[in-house]
Order: C-alpha cells, then sequence, then structure tokens
C-alpha cells in the first residue's frame, strides 16, 4: 500500500499540473486586479464623506431588490430582452397619445409642436430612456455624464448587466496583452462605452454617438489611438463601427486634424463636438467630418457676460439670441457650400430655442423640453424656420486661423467639465468592482 501511494503520488502532480497552474495564475490575476484598482487613479484624493455618500446608490445590494423582480430580470436577459431603467418600470405615461414618434409623414399635419419639429429634424434625447412621453428616437448617444446617471438609477443591475461583462473583457486582454495597473480602469471604460451603446443599439434605428476620452483632446496622435481602439471594443460586442457609431471628438484643433484622418483613412463618422464659432465649424467641414455640434445656451451665457469685454462678443450684437445666429450662420455656410457635414444643434434650454433652429439635421433635446412641446398646441410653431434666411458672410467670419476668443474660453472649461465628469467615472467604477468582489 505504501509503494501504491508512492506511485499515485508521483503521478497526480503530472496529471493536473496544467489545471493547477491555471488556477494559480487566476487567483494571482484577481489578487492583482484588486491591488490594481486601489492605485489605478493615483492623483484622486481620498474620497470625502460626502462624495461617499453621494455615490453609495451605486452599492445596491441583491437583497434590497425583491426576490421575484430579481428572477423576472434574469430571465429577461437569459432571452436576450434589454430591462430597461429602474425608473421607467410601471411608469405611467402622462402624455400617452400626446407626441408621435420621428417617423411621421411630411405630408399628415403636425398635431403638436413635437411633431412639427420632427417634420423638419431628427431630435436625439440626452437622456437614456423616455419616461412619461410616447415618443421613439432614431438615436442616442454615450458619454461619462450618460453612464454616472445609468449607475445612480440602474444601481446593482447595471453593475451586473453592464460593468462586469466590461471587467471581464479588461481582464482577458491583461491575460493576453500584460497587465498595465495604470490603464485598466481606462480601458475598462471604453468597455463599458461599447457595451451601453450596444444596448442602446436595439432602441434605435439609426447611429450612437460616443463621447471619446477629453483628456486627448489636444494631442492628435492619441486621439487616433483613442478612437481606434474604442472601436475596436465596439466590434467585440457586434457593434458595425462605420454604420452605426459616429466618435464625439472635441473640436480643438488637434481634434479636427485626427477628426480628418479618421474620415479618410479609417472611414469613420466623426462628430466634432464643442463647437462654439463659425471659424471651428468650418475647419471641420473642409476636413470632411460628418457632424459639427454647436452649443446655443452656453454661447449665449459667454455672450451675457462677455459682451461689453471682448470683440468677439459683439459679431452677433444685432441678435437677441447669438447661440440661434450662430446655429444660421453654419447651417448657412454648410448649405451655401455644399458640404455633406450635418449640423446637431445642442444646449437647447428651451422650447423656443427648439423651434428656432428646426431645420437642422439633429438637435439634441431634454426629455422636459419633449414633454413640454408634446403638449403645446402646434399654433405656437413658426411658419418657417429662421434657418433658410440668408446671410452675408465677411471675410473675417470665413478665416479658420484664429476660432475666437469664445471657442478659447469654452473649449477648455467644456473639456475641463467633460474631464470630470469621466475622471468620477472611473473612480465610481474601481470602487463600485471592489465593493461588489
Amino acid at each position: 500500500p505504501t509503494h501504491a501511494y508512492i506511485r499515485n503520488m508521483r503521478v497526480l502532480p503530472t496529471a493536473t499540473l496544467a489545471a493547477a497552474a491555471a488556477a494559480s495564475t487566476l487567483l494571482l490575476l484577481a489578487h492583482a486586479s484588486v491591488t490594481s484598482r486601489r492605485l489605478a487613479l493615483p492623483s484622486l484624493p481620498a474620497k470625502p464623506a460626502a462624495a461617499a455618500a453621494a455615490t453609495s446608490t451605486v452599492r445596491v445590494l441583491r437583497r434590497d431588490v425583491p426576490v421575484m423582480e430579481r428572477m423576472r430580470r434574469r430571465r429577461a436577459r437569459q432571452v436576450g430582452a434589454f430591462t430597461p431603467p429602474r425608473a421607467s418600470w410601471g411608469a405611467p405615461r402622462t402624455i400617452a397619445a400626446a407626441a408621435s414618434s420621428s417617423s411621421s409623414s411630411s405630408s399628415s399635419s403636425p398635431k403638436n409642436q413635437l411633431e412639427w419639429i420632427t417634420q423638419h429634424s431628427e431630435i436625439i434625447p440626452d437622456a437614456f430612456s423616455m419616461e412619461g412621453v410616447d415618443y421613439t428616437p432614431r438615436s442616442g448617444t454615450v458619454s461619462g455624464n450618460l453612464i454616472l446617471r445609468l449607475m445612480d438609477v440602474e444601481g446593482f443591475d447595471f453593475i451586473e448587466d453592464e460593468i462586469r461583462p466590461a471587467m471581464t473583457a479588461t481582464m482577458t486582454d491583461a491575460m493576453f496583452d500584460g497587465y498595465i495597473p495604470e490603464k485598466r480602469i481606462k480601458s475598462e471604460r471604453r468597455h463599458l462605452y461599447a457595451i451601453v451603446a450596444s444596448k442602446i443599439l436595439k432602441r434605435v434605428s439609426g447611429k450612437v454617438s460616443i463621447e471619446i476620452d477629453p483628456r486627448v483632446a489636444h494631442d492628435t496622435a492619441k486621439t487616433l489611438e483613442e478612437v481606434r481602439v474604442l472601436a475596436s471594443d465596439c466590434k467585440r460586442v457586434g457593434i458595425d463601427v462605420k454604420e452605426k457609431i459616429i466618435f464625439k471628438i472635441p473640436a480643438t484643433r488637434e481634434g479636427i486634424s485626427a477628426a480628418g484622418t479618421l474620415t479618410k483613412q479609417d472611414g469613420f463618422c466623426c462628430q466634432m463636438t464643442h463647437v462654439y464659432s463659425l471659424a471651428q465649424a468650418i475647419a471641420a467641414t473642409e476636413k470632411g467630418v460628418a457632424v459639427v455640434q454647436p452649443y446655443i445656451g452656453r454661447v449665449n451665457d459667454w455672450h451675457k457676460t462677455h459682451q461689453e469685454k471682448n470683440a468677439d462678443a459683439v459679431e452677433y450684437a444685432a441678435s437677441s439670441n447669438p447661440g440661434v445666429e450662430l446655429v444660421r450662420c453654419i447651417y448657412n455656410y454648410v448649405k451655401n457650400e455644399n458640404k455633406d457635414t450635418k449640423i446637431m444643434a445642442a444646449s437647447i434650454r428651451t422650447p423656443e430655442d427648439a423651434l428656432a433652429v428646426a431645420g437642422v439635421d439633429f438637435m439634441v433635446v431634454s426629455p422636459a423640453i419633449i414633454k413640454t412641446l408634446a403638449l403645446s398646441d402646434v399654433s405656437g410653431a413658426p411658419d418657417n424656420s429662421i434657418l433658410g434666411e440668408h446671410v452675408e458672410f465677411n471675410p473675417r467670419e470665413l478665416q479658420t486661423e484664429e476660432f475666437g476668443q469664445i471657442a478659447e474660453d469654452l473649449l477648455e472649461s467644456e473639456i475641463k467639465r467633460s474631464t470630470d465628469a469621466v475622471e468620477k467615472l472611473e473612480y465610481n467604477l474601481a470602487n463600485t468592482a471592489l465593493g461588489t468582489m
């Protein structure tokens, strides 16, 4: 028996060596994952008590969700159904028949202001769901702020359905490409964007725009790398990138240059965001980008505070709404020069602004304004859009050597705002993973 035992001991390690080695490797990687997440964002200070309380809803325990509800969600995921955000479950449709989808034909008579606008422009809600409005958007968007709102609304479900798959994909990359702690959370964020985009594409028939990392906005080479890696992540989740994804790139000089390369060499659709001057829009259209995105409300804010301090502030002094006037100028330039670039108006803060820019290709509108438009009688809509009114440009307005003070100021402040949102998201990803492992 003793000799038999020894023989078995000699055979056993050989038979199980591969499995034991694999198990040891996974344990080491798991340990490294936890350690690296604590070091992933070394520049951030310790999380204060107020911030911890603000993000406590992210760590929703499974016991907080009723058992039958968890079973229903699990069955929905198994059959491929997409679970809507928790806030919209069972919510009453307060405007059940007030608004129609954007597929309404132009020949039908609009019954409200929302229908009137959708006959001229495509509306993109700046939210994941349209609770309380019978309106079906055709396009969607993914950004750091949207992900943060989803984490707050969906809590544990979002961790299980979106964050964990992103963690798994990132761990797989680490096993094959090498483990680099400082890049881990950034990679996980990109995977998460791709997963959320794939879910939105199941709801819409058009494209989804994805915000790139704003921290690379002033570096052409890093912008190219960021977009190409993000495109690869989208392909891994089954997205046809060239047909379904638009990459949102800040309209810095470096960003516009990178967008031109991505458009011509890679065949990607690029959207220049943070457009605050005609010069930026002209520079982008000359590169052949797919979309330029001017911001009405932010332009108005800047003009209110700079009207007597800077020459650029009097450029649209004759208009009571400089933001709308900027959209009108960009629209006229694009149409007069026969450019293929589309215009997406954003930072629309009132129904009046939405009505004023009807005729642009796209407009990003909040659910609150969409509801107001759906409940407003069509008699309040203008007979014609002001966008078609002729605009005379002087040589100074058509130059692209300088973007203007308004563009310089707002580019920096809004890129910083976007950066803060992305860093907060990465911070939450690290802490959420630690809290649920």
